[in-house]
């Protein structure tokens, strides 16, 4: 069975209080976004 996926990231993260964006903030050596699609991948 094939899996499809939409990751919703939008928004300006304007209580996240950084210069990035923050979908691609460094989590653990990885992109937020990046945590995201291995999370569906289980």
């Amino acid at each position: 069975m094939k899996t499809i996926a939409v990751v919703l990231s939008g928004g300006s993260g304007t209580r996240f209080d950084k210069n990035i964006i923050k979908q691609y903030e460094i989590i653990n050596g990885y992109s937020v976004i990046y945590h995201s699609v291995i999370a569906l991948k289980k």
